[in-house]
C-alpha cells in the first residue's frame, strides 16, 4: 500500500507481476479534525486488503507522514498477522505510488529474495552488458535461439507480451525448452513494469550468456 490521509493505493505483487487493485479516497481534509474521523477510511482500506490477503503474504505499508503506522497497526489486528511491514522514506501514494514503490531501494531491500528483485537485477545486467559492449548477451529470438542451441544461455528473460512482436510461436517454445534442457533458467517479465518494457524493446526476449557467441 502507498497511503496518506488523502488516498491509499493498494496493489498485489505475485512473482514479477504487479496488479494495482484500487485507490481509496479518504474524504478527509488537509488536517484531521475531531469531526472528520479516519475510521471509515481505514475500515474501507482494511476491508479491501483483507479480501486480497492470503496467509503467508507480506503486507507493506508505505507513504508520507504517520498515518501509515496507524493503518499498519489496524491491519495487524484485522489480518491476525505479524507480516505487516512499515516502509519509511517513501512519499508517493495512490496507483502511481504503488508502481513506484516496487522500484524503490527500500522496498527492494525488504523484498530482496523476491522474483521481482531477481528480475530487476537480471535486466539491469542485460542493459549493462549491452551498453558496455560485453558480448555475453543475446536478444531477439533468432540470436537467443542460436545461443540456446549452443548451450550458452545462463538465464533468459521473456516479456509477457512477446507474441505481440510477431515471433514464431513454435520456434519460441522450442528455444525456451532448449534453454532449460541445457541448464539455463527462464523468467517471465511483466511488461507493465519498467524492466518488462526494457525487455520488450529488445524484441521481447533476452539472454545472459555463459560465454560470447561468434559475431555475425
Amino acid at each position: 500500500m502507498a497511503v496518506d490521509r488523502r488516498d491509499a493505493g493498494i496493489g498485489t505483487l505475485s512473482g514479477s507481476h504487479l496488479a494495482v487493485l484500487t485507490t481509496v479516497e479518504s474524504g478527509l481534509g488537509g488536517k484531521m479534525s475531531e469531526e472528520q474521523s479516519s475510521k471509515p477510511y481505514f475500515a474501507k482500506v482494511a476491508g479491501i486488503v483483507a479480501q486480497a490477503f492470503r496467509q503467508g503474504d507480506e503486507v507493506v505499508v508505505a507513504g508520507p507522514g504517520n498515518i501509515k503506522n496507524a493503518l499498519a497497526n489496524l491491519l495487524v489486528r484485522e489480518l491476525k498477522s505479524q507480516s505487516v511491514r512499515v516502509l519509511e522514506g517513501f512519499d508517493l501514494t495512490g496507483s502511481d505510488g504503488i508502481r513506484s514503490l516496487v522500484k524503490s531501494h527500500a522496498f527492494q531491500e525488504l523484498a530482496k529474495d523476491s522474483t521481482l528483485v531477481e528480475m530487476e537485477k537480471l535486466v539491469d545486467e542485460v542493459v549493462r552488458r549491452v551498453s558496455s559492449g560485453d558480448r555475453k548477451v543475446a536478444y531477439t529470438l533468432p540470436r537467443v535461439k542460436e545461443a540456446a542451441d549452443a548451450g550458452a544461455v545462463e538465464a533468459c528473460v521473456v516479456s509477457d507480451n512477446v507474441f505481440s512482436t510477431g515471433i514464431d510461436e513454435d520456434t519460441f517454445v522450442d528455444t525456451l525448452n532448449t534453454v532449460e534442457a541445457k541448464r539455463g533458467s527462464v523468467h517471465l517479465a511483466d511488461s507493465s513494469l519498467e524492466f518488462g518494457k526494457q525487455i520488450s524493446a529488445f524484441g521481447g526476449i533476452v539472454a545472459l550468456l555463459r560465454y560470447p557467441l561468434k559475431p555475425y
